[in-house]
């Protein structure tokens, strides 16, 4: 599953209140209460400014009308929490019993962080076009998504992974003021706020982290649940394809197929491109995502000897003569990921890269292990270089030809030779 979400009643959602500043104020200066049961959209507006999103092929934060329209309010500008007389103590969605789902679902057997993010208005028009969200930092996994109630019509939130598509429609039950709604999702997944055509869609964003090391127990069911009992209501998205116990039977079979190989040539290793994306260095076994945490659980339970592994993966096409016919020869090639210490300049064998794209430390690449793609097949990493080629005709079609394309990818390999 890469997404789940429901929604919760507390029972004294009335004592729940909203407060926010200026960006300008100073720490204890100029907060304003909203309760949340009853949000004024148009007080509230004149503490947001036009949400920007990060373009992750430019690698700049950018306002763009076409993309995005949106206002949000920073992190440090707004606290949603139990109103008192002299301040407002902050309830974070671990009180909602929505932080256990979130475990329970896309981190088992792991505890998350949720660090509160933004607060986003969209309000009639708004809208935010397919994207993923920018990694915030290595131990990020995925985003929540608190929608607060305020009557609205659209504005749903569209889910895609792995050829599946699961749509959290907020608002259905965005006129009932005692109901707080939720979608948690990896953060790699596509998603997209479809247009708001009546009313204001009002949220607040998390993003989940999984720390390296467990929470003490007291803190993961603290008194908060207790104090908190709600009813709710609970949904997942269906289980991706790629993982079903006939492909791990398909993989640990190809795997005991080629380790029997004999003679010069042999492969010493091979390797799986993972479904999700991830940062060099968040590419850790506590830090997998859905099917790539049940690949890699279920190959070191076969006792493969395993190791994540940056890579780069290329696609090319050219012209192959037959006689006196052509055909299209396609190639992929991964190639494995070195690090190199800084010292005449960045090497490169055979592939030149986007400088943006390389660390503080050089990167060489390096061809040599084969791929299986009987989990993924290769081809939708991050593209760091897009040649599309020319249309040339071929056996009656017009196909491209002198495409080149590189994209940075993850992958698990598994070592086959009991060498060091």
């Amino acid at each position: 599953m890469f997404c789940c979400g429901g929604s919760v009643q507390p029972p004294d959602v009335e004592k729940l209140s909203l407060k926010v500043r200026l960006p300008t104020a100073e720490e204890d200066e100029a907060w304003r209460e909203f309760s949340l049961s009853d949000l004024p959209i148009d007080e509230l507006r004149k503490y947001c400014k036009p949400a920007p999103f990060g373009d992750l092929k430019e690698m700049k934060t950018l306002l763009d009308s076409e993309v995005r329209i949106a206002y949000e309010v920073e992190s440090n500008s707004f606290i949603i929490g139990e109103s008192s007389t002299s301040r407002t103590r902050e309830i974070i969605p671990e009180v909602l019993v929505i932080r256990g789902r979130i475990e329970d679902t896309l981190t088992p057997g792991r505890d998350i962080v949720l660090n509160r993010y933004k607060l986003n208005v969209y309000s009639e028009g708004g809208f935010f076009k397919p994207h993923v969200d920018s990694p915030s930092g290595d131990d990020m996994i995925g985003t929540l998504v608190l929608c607060l109630p305020s009557p609205h019509k659209g504005g749903e939130l569209c889910v895609n992974h792995d050829g599946l598509q699961h749509v959290f429609d907020f608002s259905q039950h965005s006129g009932d003021r005692s109901r707080i709604q939720w979608a948690a999702f990896y953060s790699d997944c596509l998603h997209e706020v479809k247009p708001v055509t009546e009313g204001h869609r009002i949220t607040i964003t998390y993003k989940i982290t999984v720390p390296e090391k467990e929470r003490h127990k007291s803190r993961r069911w603290g008194m908060g649940l207790v104090r908190y009992p709600v009813d709710e209501h609970f949904e997942t998205s269906a289980e991706s394809p790629s993982l079903t116990a006939n492909m791990l039977a398909k993989v640990n079979s190809e795997l005991e197929t080629i380790r029997q190989w004999q003679g010069k040539g042999s492969p010493s290793r091979v390797g799986f491109l993972l479904m999700h994306k991830y940062v060099s260095k968040g590419l850790q076994p506590h830090l997998l995502k859905g099917e790539d945490k049940g690949l890699f659980e279920f190959l070191v339970e076969k006792q493969w000897k395993c190791k994540l592994m940056s890579v780069l993966s290329r696609f090319q096409t050219s012209v192959v003569y037959l006689e006196e016919d052509l055909d299209l020869d396609e190639t992929h090639e991964v190639y494995e990921l070195i690090m190199n210490t800084p010292a005449t300049g960045a090497l490169f064998s055979e592939i030149e890269v986007p400088r943006k794209y390389m660390p503080r430390t050089f990167r060489q690449w390096r061809v040599g292990i084969p791929f299986i793609d009987i989990y993924r097949r290769a081809g939708n990493g991050q593209l760091v270089r897009n040649n599309e080629g020319e249309g040339q005709w071929i056996a009656n079609e017009v196909e491209g030809v002198g495409v080149d394309k590189i994209y940075l990818d993850s992958a698990v390999i598994v070592e086959l030779s009991d060498e060091p």
